[in-house]
């Protein structure tokens, strides 16, 4: 097998060679891949087969390359199977998740097993061992209701609600710290009650794989059309020029299964909203970050949706946005997002969601970095942002350009 630096994969292949560094021979690597699985994957260990949540009790290699490396698995009725570890998906970006894919390259074949979420994918659940009551608890918000919050443990994919006191605002994406007082099941799910006593946004603790992002050519702005004389183009746009060409690319689109296409469930709570019901519009939103806390689009209309009568909790709809679009960029990005790919959409209107609500509540710094960020990552600027920052440029509040 030969590395090819410059792939999608580099870091596996890296995995890879370290794996197997000193081993002969196809049995020898499948033996040392064995033992360095075993070394990184934390027995038991969650994961799915088949869409059925499985708990991984241990590994094994019995020498036969055909049969590879295999799992014994539990399932939820207690019965164990031994099945193929190329069959067991494991959380989306754990260290489990990372080494099967390393040996599944290593066989030639795709290294990820990907699985649309959907409700007809089975999921784990709390018990009572996972939960210490006597001590505070952090659980990651995926939806929520009037004083019912559908959440995950961190670091596990493990579901329970929680049943609050009191009903507090807290948005998908948030990890909420609780005073548990009981937790008990009801027709086979797991509920936790208790006292909400703080929120925050920690992206890193969530455990999500950012979206993919991919390269689709190059954007020569001197072959864009402006619409300006060329002895009449604004600094920003002479700003663009002078970056020259620049790659752009491509957010990952979401395979996202449900009783109707995914557009579809957006464009209900659009209307949902038009008439006025504004609760049944975000339940079907909230459904959406209940099945892919990455569903960037219901992010942004939630903002959307609360703008108007509560800007202080739009702004954390649409953080959490940014924050995840976020995870596919490194420091030194420096390509475009181009607005013609509808891919890219949901992280732009994100972002403007977010400026827009950073310069209604005072914080014109912030917000003026936002808009700047956005057109240099949209630079046609088909959301307007040019606009937005000659209105700000002239000291404009929000509230002097809401009209």
């Amino acid at each position: 097998m030969t590395k090819d630096s410059g792939c999608e994969f580099s870091d596996l292949y890296e995995l890879v060679e370290e794996f197997i560094v000193g081993a002969n021979g196809d049995d020898e690597k499948t033996y040392a891949f064995w033992r360095r699985l075993s070394d990184n994957i934390s027995i038991p260990a969650d994961g799915h087969v088949l869409d059925q949540p499985v708990t991984v009790l241990a590994l094994d290699y019995q020498g036969n390359i055909q049969q590879g490396i295999t799992a014994r698995c539990k399932l939820e009725n207690g019965s164990e199977h031994e099945v193929g570890i190329l069959l067991v998906v494991f959380p989306e970006g754990s260290l489990e998740a990372k080494c099967v894919a390393a040996y599944r390259l290593w066989l030639g074949i795709e290294p990820y097993l990907k699985r649309p979420l959907s409700p007809a994918k089975k999921e784990h659940k709390v018990k009572a061992l996972d939960l210490d009551l006597t001590k505070p608890i952090e659980l990651i918000v995926r939806s929520t209701g009037k004083n019912s919050y559908n959440c995950r443990l961190p670091g596990s994919n493990h579901i329970i609600t929680l049943r609050a006191k009191e009903s507090v605002v807290i948005v998908p994406g948030e990890i909420v710290t609780i005073k548990a007082e009981k937790q008990w099941v009801n027709r086979s799910h797991p509920y936790i009650s208790g006292e909400i006593q703080s929120a925050k946004l920690d992206i890193s603790k969530l455990g999500l794989s950012p979206l993919e992002l991919t390269q689709c050519g190059t954007w020569n702005p001197l072959e864009a059309e402006w619409g300006e004389d060329e002895d009449d183009i604004d600094e920003r746009t002479q700003q663009v020029l002078a970056k020259g060409i620049r790659s752009q690319f491509m957010l990952e689109d979401l395979e996202i299964e449900y009783d109707e296409k995914y557009d579809s469930k957006i464009n209900k709570a659009i209307d949902l909203k038009d008439i006025d019901d504004l609760s049944g519009a975000n339940k079907v939103l909230m459904e959406l970050c209940k099945i892919d806390l990455r569903t960037l689009d219901a992010h942004s209309h939630l903002g959307s949706f609360a703008f108007n009568q509560n800007p202080e909790i739009a702004i954390r709809h649409c953080e959490v946005g940014v924050r995840i679009g976020n995870l596919s960029f490194g420091n030194s990005f420096d390509g475009i997002l181009p607005w013609v790919f509808l891919e890219n959409r949901p992280f732009l209107r994100c972002m403007q969601g977010y400026g827009l609500c950073l310069w209604r509540l005072g914080n014109d710094i912030k917000a003026r970095e936002t808009f700047e960020r956005i057109l240099d990552l949209s630079p046609l600027d088909n959301q307007g942002i040019r606009f937005i920052l000659a209105d700000m440029d002239e000291n404009m509040s929000w509230e002097d350009c809401r009209d």
